[in-house]
């Protein structure tokens, strides 16, 4: 019995895939398939090359670019590929934000609460995956009170610090909100409530300090409570300590330089010191436009954050 011959047909069958290799028969078929090959590699790879963190740096350097619209489309192809990631909700959040906040300033209202709305619903997102996100909590709280709802951004925050007590940034992030509605109350000559706001953020500040006397963020933003109540020479020494504790922080190192101090002291307890917890706001709050402090950042140590997934806020 005889074999039959498929060598004249230039073929090799695979029975396993069930597929035919072809072998080039001529200089020309081998050069047609050699172009072929190139041209696929050509096509091929920048598409396998689109990973998350691809697309989530081409977001971040149109969202530096204020092209808003380019960035949540990076941003939406990234988290196809990663929809687990809790940063990248974050980066779609913060950028449907400052589009929002853009459209504003332009006059399109309509356009502003559509956009804040997805702001919100990626903020939340970011926060179902992992509630202690601290850009997220701090965004969404923001966003609360450019479109006054203080009291939701209080709400906010306090119940992050119910949720995770142990956790110092909830309550730094408190203080925060505290101090700021201090500085509006004085803007708007309500100094009562403006002191009041100052104890509440000093407090929970010191309480910080108390539980985590290494934390950085609590001593740059009692420094900063101090320089803004005309305390410089303690404002200085915290912000010492602050820079001790995470030498990273430039910003802050500028900053000791220009009120003619060098960023180096000793590590100390604050006088006054106290475990008080109260987180009580004030029972009225009224409308108000914005709110945003340096002392405050949640990037002083840019040092662990990864630029390609995470926008710096």
């Amino acid at each position: 019995m005889k074999c039959k011959n498929h060598n004249n047909n230039n073929l090799f069958h695979d029975k396993k895939n069930n597929s035919e290799f072809r072998i080039p028969n001529s200089d020309s078929e081998f050069k047609r398939l050699l172009l072929l090959f190139f041209i696929t590699i050509i096509v091929v790879l920048p598409i396998v090359g689109c990973t998350s963190a691809n697309m989530s740096a081409e977001g971040v350097r149109y969202f530096n670019q204020a092209r808003y619209d380019q960035a949540q489309r990076a941003f939406t192809e990234a988290l196809k590929r990663e929809p687990n990631n809790p940063d990248i909700y974050f980066n779609l959040a913060e950028t449907y934000h400052q589009s929002a906040k853009l459209s504003l300033t332009q006059g399109e209202i309509a356009k502003a609460q559509q956009q804040y709305d997805e702001a919100n619903k990626y903020y939340r997102n970011c926060l179902a995956i992992d509630r202690n996100h601290l850009k997220a909590n701090r965004g969404l709280a923001a966003m609360y009170i450019e479109i006054r709802q203080p009291q939701m951004a209080f709400e906010h925050i306090i119940n992050w610090c119910k949720i995770s007590p142990n956790l110092q940034d909830p309550k730094i992030e408190l203080a925060r909100l505290h101090h700021e509605w201090a500085q509006i109350m004085t803007a708007q000559g309500q100094k009562e409530i403006s002191d009041s706001s100052i104890k509440k953020a000093t407090e929970l500040l010191q309480n910080v300090i108390a539980n985590d006397p290494n934390n950085y963020r609590a001593w740059r933003a009692i420094g900063f409570i101090r320089e803004n109540n005309g305390d410089r020479e303690n404002a200085i020494t915290a912000y010492q300590q602050s820079v001790l504790l995470n030498p990273n922080q430039n910003d802050l190192k500028n900053k000791l330089t220009t009120m003619g101090a060098t960023p180096t002291g000793t590590l100390t307890t604050p006088a006054g010191t106290t475990t008080s917890t109260n987180n009580n706001t004030s029972s009225s709050l009224p409308n108000i436009t914005g709110l945003g402090s340096i002392g405050y950042s949640t990037n002083e140590n840019n040092t662990n954050s990864t630029p390609e997934t995470t926008l710096i806020r």
